[in-house]
């Protein structure tokens, strides 16, 4: 209930705190939504199997790390909480940057969480890019237009180039695919890797992983929520200006547990709303 108070009033202050980057909202909204108490942060060591990493001698080496991820030489950064530990388990948050960006956006401001003593380890991937293809994650329609809703850009949109080790040259060459705007890398089962690696590494509570990201960030949590792969992986997700494509709203898988959904989205009605990410619906015979 404390923790509900607290992201209720986050909501109702921050929404008004203009002069602020907007992702520095978010740094103070996820404390205040995963933490109610120090507990989220630094676990009850009786708990033991929901911890990992934790038999190291010494605290594993922050900064950017490579982790080779089915033939692609991927990129992600790691931050440890101030004081942190081998011994002492603590929660994880993982951060997606927004279309056209590095590690370094979401870093250089929850970093701020990490400073705290009871802070959190934050975790940052890095999307893939190339010449005229900026970094950014495959999921949530980004490599699947034509949708069941049809095409998910608009007519006379210019077309990024196309990722060929990912993609395949023949869907490169196709002019259907002309809305594609990520790799077709398997940004979810890097993600997985990432985890892995930072659990091994990392003295971890499993249980209270998170993620956040901003814009397209915000849009690649709704893949890791709803893939059978890592919807159990994460205890909430905190989107930030990100939705899925329309017609790709994907429901959870069931059978297992999945992640608790807490975002933040601008609009007030079907007119008056963020034009890049409406989170309500603009479209005719299409609720939300």
């Amino acid at each position: 209930r404390n923790g509900a108070k607290q992201a209720k009033a986050c909501i109702m202050f921050r929404m008004t705190a203009t002069t602020l980057p907007k992702i520095l909202v978010v740094a103070s909204c996820i404390r205040a939504f995963i933490k109610p108490s120090s507990a989220y942060f630094v676990m009850n060591l009786q708990a033991k199997k929901n911890i990992s990493g934790c038999n190291a001698k010494s605290a594993p080496l922050d900064g950017k790390h490579r982790l080779m991820h089915k033939g692609l030489d991927r990129v992600y950064t790691t931050i440890s909480p101030e004081g942190y530990k081998p011994d002492s388990p603590r929660s994880v948050i993982f951060a997606f940057h927004p279309f056209s960006s590095k590690a370094e956006y979401m870093t250089s401001f929850l970093s701020v969480l990490s400073a705290k003593p009871d802070g959190p380890i934050v975790v940052a991937p890095e999307g893939i890019s190339m010449l005229g293809l900026p970094s950014g994650w495959n999921g949530a329609g980004s490599t699947e237009s034509p949708g069941p809703l049809g095409e998910t850009c608009q007519p006379g949109t210019v077309r990024f180039s196309c990722h060929v080790p990912t993609c395949g040259l023949s869907a490169c060459l196709n002019p259907s695919q002309r809305c594609w705007w990520t790799s077709c890398a398997d940004d979810v089962g890097f993600t997985l890797s990432v985890l892995e690696a930072v659990e091994s590494s990392y003295c971890v509570q499993r249980d209270h992983i998170f993620a956040t990201g901003f814009s397209a960030g915000g849009q690649f949590l709704f893949e890791l929520a709803s893939d059978p792969r890592s919807a159990s992986r994460f205890n909430a997700v905190f989107p930030l200006h990100g939705l899925p494509h329309a017609g790709f709203l994907r429901a959870p898988p069931t059978g297992g547990s999945v992640p608790r959904l807490f975002g933040i989205w601008a609009g007030v009605n079907a007119t008056f709303q963020d034009p890049q990410y409406p989170p309500i619906s603009n479209m005719k015979g299409k609720p939300d």
